[in-house]
């Protein structure tokens, strides 16, 4: 489930860049290599923490 959620994600990322690109083009970078790609890595980050508190859960 965490894999199809993080790809809806980088979708709607993408999604987004693509707007981006079209309507603010000197800002793609910045969307591209800062703001999104942080976004991505906390998201995945937090999704990693829930798959640990489940896995912790189960054990139990």
């Amino acid at each position: 489930m965490g894999v199809i959620l993080l790809e809806l994600i980088n979708l709607a990322r993408i999604t987004l860049l693509a707007w981006v690109i079209e309507r603010y083009p000197r800002q793609f970078d910045l969307m591209h290599d800062y703001i999104t790609q942080s976004i991505m890595i906390v998201l995945a980050f937090l999704l990693f923490l829930l798959y640990l508190q489940r896995i912790e859960g189960a054990k139990r």
